[in-house]
């Protein structure tokens, strides 16, 4: 829900009074954005979420914050710029607005940054601010703000536009935000945003991507599955500060499970992740979580999750009664209910199922086919395991005998994997992933 009456709502509305006004939503419309409103840094309209939407104008005056992390600068216009601005105004002693602003030493505690003191005054429940009636920051932006402190302030990539004379810079490209105002009187030509200015976040580099799709994604997904708690999908999923230990990031917290040697994750039977992984994430951490250009935030869609694409037989095709005893029949549907034993024409399964491309795929349609190169890996109770390559409507099968109880991953062509550790008693995998799964299954055998 949106606040009431914020402190930048409150400063839009004095502007207002001499100038075009402000643009304090959160997102553009559709088709186009407002101008932005003088003295208000950062105040550029954000560019329409329609990929047709214009860039909203930039915002009039104000010292472009130069060298903040965009989350940084978002909080700030948020909540600090209406009387923390350029020029502080409603008896404010001083600019809260760039990174030389945010770092130098407190006018009156010499030991503590400005940011640093305006941290306590957040968090400070007698004396808050911003203010009342002005809504104060969530837990999650004070987390954000409390990790760039304890990062060692990284810098950014969110400044402003350069000075002139005439109104607002010129909006962003549509879909992105718009242009920061100038350093002097009102901006001329503000640069446009860029994906993710002006949004909570940003975009992960590719690489850190990479690595949460291959070994983090199958449970900690857009939807969290198999017993996590939380998703480990975007910039902000990762930078947010841990529940159970609000010192600590997501990724932080992430790391340190990475590299527990008695409850690691990803869990078992799934690959742990390997020491270039694991520098990886480290140096993102260490660099204090740099923003790129692999989406996964509000600025781009995150990779899609597919159990939670709609009922669909993505191959639109079906086996429809065909020969009986071919390995392409009836893929989706249980196996071992007719393939349990060797006294009958069906040959003995101690494991078998059908891998999908998404998890709600009907009976009878036909799979993924195993020459793109997935396999399914299943180990027994003894740690002995099987290797298992998809026949071309999806079907897998193994007569090997295995001991009970199971556990089993699927393993993409390049090497991303989406595990099964919670152990199983029957080798019948299509009895649990149904089409609407059953049994705690969320759905089909999916790729990851």
């Amino acid at each position: 829900m949106r606040p009431f009456l914020s402190a930048i709502t409150v400063a839009c509305l004095l502007s207002a009074i001499g100038s075009q006004g402000c643009d304090f939503s959160p997102s553009g419309p559709s088709v186009s954005a407002s101008a932005g409103g003088a003295g208000v840094v950062g105040g550029g309209g954000v560019g329409g979420t329609n990929p047709a939407g214009a860039g909203g104008a930039g915002g009039a005056g104000g010292t472009a914050a130069a060298g903040l992390p965009c989350e940084i600068q978002t909080i700030l216009v948020k909540y600090c710029s209406g009387c923390h601005g350029s020029t502080p105004a409603g008896g404010a002693p001083r600019s809260l607005v760039t990174y030389a602003d945010l770092t130098r030493p407190d006018l009156f505690t010499s030991g503590m940054t400005e940011v640093q003191v305006a941290l306590q005054r957040i968090q400070n429940k007698t004396s808050p601010m911003p203010p009342a009636p002005a809504s104060g920051p969530t837990s999650s932006e004070i987390a954000t703000l409390q990790n760039w402190v304890n990062s060692g302030y990284p810098s950014g990539q969110c400044g402003g536009g350069t000075g002139g004379t005439t109104q607002g810079g010129n909006g962003g490209a549509s879909g992105s935000g718009g242009g920061n105002g100038g350093t002097t009187q009102s901006g001329s030509t503000g640069t446009g945003g860029s994906t993710d200015a002006g949004v909570a976040g940003g975009s992960l580099p590719c690489a850190v991507q990479t690595f949460l799709a291959s070994r983090c994604d199958s449970c900690h997904g857009t939807t969290p599955s198999g017993g996590a708690p939380h998703s480990l999908v975007t910039y902000a999923d990762l930078t947010a500060a841990d529940p159970a230990n609000t010192a600590m990031t997501e990724a932080q917290v992430a790391l340190q499970r990475i590299q527990n040697t008695t409850s690691p994750m990803p869990p078992a039977p799934a690959s742990p992740a390997t020491a270039a992984e694991i520098a990886t994430l480290q140096n993102w951490i260490n660099g204090g979580y740099p923003t790129g250009s692999c989406g996964g935030d509000a600025g781009a869609p995150p990779p899609p999750d597919p159990l939670n694409a709609s009922p669909t037989c993505t191959s639109n095709t079906t086996w429809n009664n065909g020969t009986r005893g071919s390995s392409s029949m009836e893929p989706g549907q249980a196996c071992i209910s007719c393939h349990a034993s060797t006294g009958g024409e069906a040959p003995r399964f101690v494991i078998a199922g059908t891998l999908y491309p998404t998890g709600h795929e009907p009976n009878n349609c036909n799979g993924v086919n195993g020459s793109a190169g997935a396999t399914v890996v299943v180990t027994g109770g003894n740690g002995t395991s099987v290797t298992l390559k998809p026949n071309s409507v999806g079907n897998f099968y193994s007569s090997t005998t295995l001991a009970p109880p199971y556990v089993a991953k699927v393993v993409s062509a390049s090497g991303s994997e989406r595990v099964m550790s919670s152990a199983v008693s029957t080798g019948d995998c299509n009895s649990c992933h149904t089409q609407t799964g059953a049994n705690s299954a969320p759905g089909r055998i999916t790729l990851p």
